[in-house]
C-alpha cells in the first residue's frame, strides 16, 4: 500500500485549486520530441510548464507513451514544490489500481483510469462514466482520453480550447472530427 502524501493532506485546500482550477498551456501541438529522461528508452516524453490561474507555483504537464505500443500511454500534473509525487493522472493501461479506502464503491479500479488524492493524502483511482461504459471490442480514441484528462483537470490551450498532442509526425491525439466517407459514391464490381 501507497504510503499517504502529507501535504496533501496537510494543505488539501491547495490540492484541490491545483488540479482543478484552469491551467493554460502556451503551445497548441504538443510534440513527444525526447525519450523519456529516465534509464528506460522505451518511452517518449513531453514536459511543460503551465500557467495556472491561483497558484504561484510551477505546475507542469506531462506525458508518456510507449514506442513500441502507443495504447500504452499516462498524462499527468505535476507541482514538486508541493509534492514528488504526481498530483493527478491518467493512465491509459496497466494493471488495476487498488483502492484501499472504505467508502469507495469500487476497490478494484481496471484501466484505463484516472488518479487523485483524498483530503487524507491517499492515492485514488476512478473512472468517469465515459470509462465505465467503454466498449472494448472497438479501438478507441486516444484523442478522446487526452480530452477527458483536459476535462478533469481544466486544462486547456492559451485561446481557451483543448490542445493536440503528435507522435513524430503522426497525430495520435486530438479532437474527435468527422471524417467524410472516401469510398461514398465508388460502384465497385459485383
Amino acid at each position: 500500500m501507497q504510503r499517504p502524501i502529507l501535504a496533501i493532506a496537510e494543505d488539501f485546500s491547495k490540492y484541490e485549486m491545483l488540479v482543478y482550477d484552469l491551467k493554460k498551456i502556451f503551445q497548441q501541438t504538443i510534440r513527444f520530441s525526447q525519450d523519456k529522461p529516465t534509464r528506460k528508452k522505451d518511452m517518449l516524453w513531453y514536459e511543460n510548464l503551465l500557467e495556472h490561474s491561483s497558484i504561484k507555483d510551477q505546475v507542469f504537464f506531462m506525458a508518456e507513451q510507449k514506442k513500441v505500443d502507443q495504447n500504452f500511454y499516462k498524462f499527468q500534473l505535476r507541482c514538486p514544490s508541493y509534492c514528488e509525487k504526481p498530483i493527478f493522472r491518467f493512465d491509459s493501461d496497466g494493471s488495476a489500481h487498488q483502492n484501499k479506502s472504505e467508502k469507495l464503491k469500487l476497490q478494484s479500479v481496471p484501466t484505463p483510469h484516472f488518479n487523485k488524492f483524498n483530503n487524507k493524502g491517499e492515492s485514488i483511482a476512478y473512472q468517469t462514466p465515459e470509462l465505465e461504459n467503454i466498449d472494448y471490442s472497438e479501438l478507441q480514441r486516444i484523442g478522446d482520453f487526452f480530452v477527458l484528462f483536459c476535462e478533469q483537470c481544466h486544462l486547456r490551450y492559451i485561446d481557451g480550447t483543448f490542445p493536440f498532442i503528435e507522435s513524430g509526425d503522426t497525430r495520435i491525439f486530438q479532437l474527435p472530427v468527422q471524417a467524410d466517407d472516401l469510398l461514398e459514391g465508388i460502384k465497385f464490381p459485383t
